[in-house]
């Protein structure tokens, strides 16, 4: 009798798990709307993991139930964390005269000096350099790299809004959209092929409550309207302060038709397989990217991302 109540206390538990299990999964996969499942969603790859560890721990207890769920939960998540990213790219080979380099940096976030950082990236040498949470602090930047960068547009702000955009190549128009007065800086550039690209840098605060989310939606759905009408390339610099994998980012490059530079959690990221990245360049579907890497300093703290993409002829 004891060994059949046993039994009975222990399928009760198996199952008991497998339905929590399977409803956490659900929690990170399924857009729901509430700010609680807003906040866990960054920790779904540490639930991948568990769901790894706890299958490898049935197998050893012969847990089989448990087992085969674990295991398919994290193939799940692992699924939905590769569809949020752009793993089909396969870098092109590399045309230079129909050819962009791009460099979107925050300098702020580094652990050196201003002057240290700023080398860093410019030993990349782009055609293109994209600064976010751009302060007063830059105006010397701009002047003694008026030579090598001779068409500049900037938002100097002292909250972490303002943006600019420095360029070897030149403008042949410069726009600023304003949507909840959160400004998208934009111009437009020709290269030596004649071709017209759209450069955008646009960058918002962390959502933090529920109504956050809900106008960065709007915001965002606004944006991407905006991208959708027009028939330029476009190459655009973001950071959303959200995660990859969220909701708001995959419907905006849906809407928008573009795509990511990144092809998995940690393109280019030495320091861990927990880092998140929030910085993304996004590119239109007649461009293609060529070579795209992660700017550290010396301490391999992500300061930037670099990117080289080439124009693609319409049929």
């Amino acid at each position: 009798m004891n060994t059949f109540f046993n039994s009975i206390n222990k399928s009760s538990i198996q199952w008991t798990a497998i339905i929590l299990i399977c409803l956490i999964t659900l929690l990170f996969v399924l857009p729901f709307d509430f700010i609680l499942i807003k906040k866990i969603s960054p920790f779904a790859i540490y639930w991948m993991y568990f769901c790894l560890f706890l299958g490898i721990c049935c197998l050893m207890f012969n847990l089989t139930d448990l087992l085969y769920v674990s295991f398919s939960c994290c193939g799940l998540i692992a699924l939905f964390l590769l569809t949020s990213f752009n793993s089909s790219i396969r870098f092109s080979n590399e045309d230079s005269f129909n050819s962009v380099s791009i460099v979107f940096i925050n300098p702020t976030l580094g652990n050196e000096d201003l002057t240290s950082n700023v080398f860093l990236f410019q030993q990349l040498n782009p055609d293109i350099i994209c600064i976010e949470e751009l302060t007063p602090d830059w105006v010397d930047f701009g002047l003694k790299n008026k030579t090598k960068y001779p068409f500049q547009t900037t938002l100097l702000r002292v909250d972490p809004l303002g943006k600019g955009i420095y360029s070897k190549l030149p403008f042949i128009h410069v726009d600023t959209l304003n949507y909840q007065n959160k400004p998208i800086l934009l111009c437009t550039i020709q290269n030596e092929n004649n071709d017209s690209v759209c450069i955008g840098v646009c960058n918002t605060p962390p959502p933090l409550t529920l109504r956050d989310f809900q106008r960065l939606t709007i915001y965002l759905d606004s944006f991407a309207l905006y991208l959708k009408k027009s028939p330029k390339l476009q190459l655009i610099a973001t950071n959303l302060n959200i995660v990859p994998w969220s909701s708001e980012f995959r419907t905006f490059k849906t809407t928008s038709n573009l795509f990511s530079s990144r092809r998995d959690n940690n393109e280019g990221i030495n320091s861990s397989f927990f880092s998140i990245p929030n910085n993304e360049i996004l590119f239109s579907n007649l461009v293609e990217c060529t070579s795209f890497s992660v700017i550290q300093d010396s301490k391999n703290k992500t300061i930037g991302i670099f990117g080289k993409y080439q124009f693609k002829k319409s049929n």
